[in-house]
């Protein structure tokens, strides 16, 4: 049957060919990609837009503490109250976590990693022990190596 075509003819079901296995390709193509091309956009997306609310809400929110101190001021200069002096400054923080306290559960983190992988005979994630065992180390030699103001002061 192919004997009796002409070669324009024979061009003509070769491009057809050839562009049926070109649809084919494609179908293959969008059907080994698991997600759509937006929807990948939106998994990679997703955590800026999430950060960005918190940094938004955050900022809201100090902006309306701000206002509602200023308004109080203002209030209570209007009606011939005295201010403290320390008003406007920021409450300091009752008990902050100390370096000594952040090395200590860090390098006990990583040396319990670094215990159970060296028991387990997996040496190709001590790694991951090592790590945590380092900033650990870091932070309890920040802690010696800091001196506080106060004692700079005293001596």
């Amino acid at each position: 049957m192919l004997s009796k075509l002409s070669p324009n003819q024979l061009l003509e079901l070769k491009k057809g060919e050839q562009e049926v296995e070109k649809e084919k390709i494609e179908a293959e193509r969008h059907a080994e990609m698991p997600l759509p091309s937006f929807i990948i956009f939106l998994i990679c997306a997703l955590p800026f837009l999430f950060a960005g609310t918190i940094i938004v809400v955050n900022v809201r929110q100090k902006n309306m503490e701000s206002k509602r101190k200023y308004d109080l001021f203002t209030k209570s200069l209007e009606m011939g109250q005295t201010v403290p002096e320390h008003f406007f400054d920021d409450p300091k923080k009752a008990n902050p976590a100390s370096n000594l306290k952040r090395g200590v559960i860090w390098l006990a983190v990583g040396l319990a990693v670094i215990i159970s992988f060296v028991i387990m005979h997996k040496h190709d994630g001590l790694i991951l022990g090592i790590v945590p065992a380092f900033v650990g180390a870091g932070y309890l030699i920040v802690h010696f190596l800091d001196k506080p103001k106060s004692d700079s002061s005293a001596e």
